[in-house]
């Protein structure tokens, strides 16, 4: 059976339907312990679908340790591992999945790029050293090379040559000069290194003829735009008409969105010399519908997207840590931050661990603000806190128009954590499902983080009501037949401490059933309290009947 999942997916995927190939395989997850190759390609699939790089981790790990190979091999499922590692920037991990991988060029990458998130530049310089050596006809490594010391996004007078920034010295300059001996073989394999090298080029007109020979492809990449705008290839306007009007986006048949890096914006902008220029980009800049990208580290991937329709934010998304799910959430409606969610806490509603493979295991907390920065509530799993007004400020981002256009752009403001005991020290009241009747809302008024009254409504009606004293319940009625009548009461010991004695968290996260000490029902309205029960530390429960003023009793 695993075999039969793991071909059709196999098929599914080389025809590029990986969407099918991932379905098959979760249904057939079952079955990793029995075969490597379907853990192994759950894995890829998990990953060129866009799930969390957790999950991808955890299929790839399985299929190691389950060690029982046909279509592909254990060195290939190391070097999965350690790409997913260096995803995660867990580079020292990543560095010791490699060591366990025999040496190819695409464990040389993996290598660089691990040392290069480490910041061990001496490191990185003498193995690239050994890595173009060793693979003189591979272009990855040329690749990476280039990215790594581009340095800061193209400037005015930033080429080879200019005021601005200087070829590389020392060991760099070496690396650079025998990349480019071997550009002219390499550009067959990777057209793309033809704009990635420009700037490392001294004569400018080989710059602007290698440039200019890349885009006559058919869909140049965007990211050649300063190059050939820096090296006079193309001019300004048939600049901004490719950046932000792209031929994809109007040959399209099917809807597309336009997705730009902040980087590319930034260099294009600081190249336009002409004032209509100028403002043509803060024209369009100003209508843009579309993403907005930022890679702060450089590293290939986005940790942040922000989402424009006609030059309005309508959404901001950030993933610091790159294991595919974002830890900040933020919805705008005019331009202000309405809703989002953001990171809480380690035990302040919820586990979690390193590399989360499902959105519940990485907590976080659904925000709404009343008037940013002031939050009106914050949910934290099944629990709603609803705040005292304007008391509790929690600003994330910080919107600025960006590159002189009127298009708002969020900047992170060190993006703290939710704390669950600020909250119940503020909130107003707490909102929680029921303890006493399912389908029913809990709600405790709480009076400067102490509970003071619970509420539990079901189906509109009142069917429990809770007195606290000192922020320990007291005495609780409750309509146990749901006649409409609060028929029941228990008391509480109110000798019986929280576990934290610093606040009354305890309560809000449990029963209070555990330390009630007695409970009576009339249950004909008369008055008489036909039925009672009381309970002891141990356990045991002592049942009493009322027949015809007569007291029946019994342990039960």
């Amino acid at each position: 059976m695993a075999d039969q999942y793991f071909r059709w997916a196999q098929r599914a995927a080389a025809e590029g339907r990986w969407g099918d190939a991932l379905a098959a395989l979760e249904r057939a997850a079952d079955y990793g312990d029995q075969s490597s190759d379907l853990s192994y390609l759950l894995a890829r699939a998990r990953l060129q679908e866009g799930r969390p790089r957790g999950a991808a981790l955890e299929a790839v790990r399985r299929a190691l340790e389950a060690d029982r190979w046909r279509f592909y091999s254990a060195a290939e499922g190391f070097l999965l591992e350690a790409e997913v590692l260096v995803a995660l920037r867990a580079f020292s991990e990543a560095l010791g999945a490699l060591s366990r991988s025999p040496p190819a060029v695409e464990a040389a990458c993996l290598r660089l790029r691990a040392l290069r998130g480490m910041g061990d530049s001496n490191g990185f310089r003498q193995f690239m050293a050994e890595t173009l050596e060793r693979y003189p006809r591979e272009s990855r490594p040329v690749r990476l090379l280039f990215e790594t010391l581009r340095g800061e996004p193209w400037i005015p007078g930033g080429f080879p040559g200019g005021e601005g920034r200087g070829l590389p010295a020392g060991g760099d300059r070496d690396l650079v000069d025998t990349a480019l001996r071997r550009l002219p073989l390499l550009l067959e394999e990777d057209g793309e290194l033809a704009y990635l090298a420009a700037p490392f080029i001294a004569d400018t007109g080989e710059a602007r003829r290698l440039v200019a020979a890349y885009r006559v492809m058919e869909e140049p990449d965007a990211a050649s735009l300063p190059a050939a705008l820096g090296l006079g290839v193309i001019g300004e306007g048939e600049a901004l008409e490719e950046l932000f009007y792209p031929r994809f986006l109007l040959s399209s048949v099917r809807p597309a969105v336009l997705k730009l890096d902040l980087d590319l914006l930034q260099s294009v902008r600081a190249l336009l010399r002409t004032g209509e220029s100028r403002r043509q980009f803060n024209r369009n800049l100003s209508a843009f519908s579309g993403v907005i990208r930022e890679d702060a580290d450089r590293d290939g991937s986005a940790e942040s997207e922000a989402f424009y329709t006609g030059g309005e934010i309508t959404r901001y998304t950030l993933d610091e840590d790159q294991d595919g799910l974002a830890e900040l959430r933020v919805s705008f409606s005019g331009a202000v931050p309405r809703e989002g969610t953001a990171p809480v806490f380690p035990g302040d509603g919820g586990g979690g661990f390193a590399y989360p493979v499902r959105e519940e295991e990485k907590p976080a907390a659904l925000i709404r603000w009343e008037q940013y920065p002031a939050v009106a509530s914050v949910r934290l799993g099944d629990m709603t806190f609803i705040l005292r007004p304007r008391e509790f400020f929690y600003a994330p981002v910080r919107l600025a128009e960006l590159l002189g256009s009127s298009l708002l752009y969020p900047h992170r403001e060190g993006m703290a954590r939710i704390n669950r005991r600020t909250l119940i020290a503020l909130a107003l009241r707490v909102d929680r499902p029921g303890r006493d009747f399912e389908g029913a809302a809990e709600q405790v008024e709480m009076d400067r983080g102490i509970p003071r009254r619970a509420v539990e409504i079901l189906e509109g009606r009142v069917v429990s009501e809770t007195e606290f004293l000192r922020g320990r319940p007291r005495l609780q009625r409750v309509d146990l037949d749901l006649d409409g009548r609060l028929e029941t009461v228990r008391h509480f010991r109110t000798d019986q401490a929280p576990q934290d004695p610093a606040s009354r968290d305890d309560y809000l996260r449990g029963d209070y059933g555990r330390i009630a000490s007695s409970a009576e029902s009339d249950w004909d309205g008369d008055g008489i309290f036909e039925t009672g029960e009381e309970y002891f530390p141990d356990g045991s429960v002592r049942r009493s009947w009322d027949r015809d003023g007569i007291i029946i009793e019994r342990d039960g």
